[in-house]
């Protein structure tokens, strides 16, 4: 990698694997995982976070939750497009998070478990 990428999160996309922000970090890096097994750095997140989750859903990465330079537990989330290398921010979730996981089903994302701002088991 390019650079430190602690407390990040990774998805896989097709034969790529993306390893998302960390903290301090809001760099994101693509591996592919066939020719030249080489780190390519793309756009960088909109805000770093730290103990986020991210998932791939109907072709773009999100990334949720985490912990942001002004939030200890956030609520926000950001969504890649690969076509423009670009990042959109989401709504918020219903609950602010760390730690969690974030899936994907049937095209819609489900943030599980994590802690809140109190460092409680956040609501699922």
């Amino acid at each position: 990698m390019n650079c430190e990428h602690f407390a990040a999160s990774a998805v896989r996309y097709d034969d790529e694997v993306c390893v998302i922000g960390g903290k301090e970090s809001e760099s994101v890096e693509i591996l592919s995982l066939k020719g030249e097994n080489r780190w390519v750095e793309v756009a960088d997140l909109n805000m770093r976070r730290e103990a986020a989750a991210s998932a791939l859903c109907q072709g773009c990465v999100y990334v949720v939750g985490g912990k942001t330079p002004t939030e200890w537990s956030s609520a926000s989330g950001q969504c890649y497009d690969f076509e423009n290398n670009k990042w959109s921010n989401l709504t918020n979730m219903l609950w602010p998070r760390y730690g969690h996981a974030l899936v994907c089903l049937q095209g819609l994302l489900y943030a599980i478990g994590g802690c809140n701002s109190d460092d409680q088991s956040a609501e699922s």
